[in-house]
């Protein structure tokens, strides 16, 4: 699998070793223990403040749908939130094609994603190698994904991805570190399959690839930490 290398002026070029999209990876958890992702962590509620941002298209305040957490040993991270913090385990699945493996830790409002390398030539094994593990990314749900690319896009964020990919729970892309003071964020437009079993049966190709950044702070787009 080839790899995309960091350059000064795209420090986060792919975070995951982004192959050509390929069959979607299928949970490891058996279906009883599958469970479904609140509708909560796709949109937020209608009573909730909304704030205002200028220049910005008003909009519904996004929710968070996850925070992504690299980690060098999957199953003791999970024994952690599980067993330790009594939080329960809603998927986990090999991404063969992105060298990682994740799980998602289901949280009172929002879902924790764990991710760990399954090669060292993956890109996550190398944030952690530069980094350790720590917070990798947030991400926001967002109910038309390619709506708020373009209006990003209008003023003037830079992104990863400017047309969304298909990601385990629904459709992804990834917005620049330099453009979000040093973290990195994703969106997602979860599919229905996601909320109503919580299994991913949308194609996946990015929610394990187009992220890449946040255990500390991230590098900025000179090469330089601002850690």
């Amino acid at each position: 699998m080839t790899t995309v290398e960091p350059t000064p002026e795209n420090p986060y070029p792919d975070p995951y070793g982004m192959a050509p999209p390929g069959d979607i990876a299928e949970s490891v958890l058996p279906p009883e223990q599958r469970r479904p992702v609140p509708d909560a962590l796709v949109r937020p509620s209608a009573d909730q403040p909304s704030g205002t941002v200028p220049d910005a298209t008003p909009r519904e305040p996004l929710a968070v749908h996850h925070v992504g957490v690299a980690v060098h040993d999957i199953d003791e991270a999970m024994h952690f939130y599980q067993g330790v913090m009594g939080m329960g385990i809603v998927d986990r699945r090999v991404l063969p094609d992105r060298l990682i493996e994740v799980a998602f830790v289901q949280t009172g409002n929002t879902l924790i994603e764990l991710l760990q390398p399954t090669d060292p030539a993956s890109n996550v094994a190398k944030f952690l190698d530069r980094r350790g593990p720590g917070l990798h990314h947030l991400c926001f749900g967002t109910v038309n994904i390619d709506e708020h690319l373009r209006e990003l896009k209008e003023q003037g964020v830079a992104l990863i991805d400017e047309t969304a990919r298909p990601g385990a729970h629904g459709d992804v892309a990834f917005l620049q570190p330099a453009s979000t003071f040093g973290v990195l964020v994703e969106l997602i437009q979860p599919a229905p399959a996601a909320r109503d079993d919580g299994a991913a049966s949308a194609p996946v190709a990015e929610e394990e690839a187009g992220e890449l950044i946040a255990a500390g702070q991230p590098e900025s787009t000179d090469g330089g930490s601002s850690a």
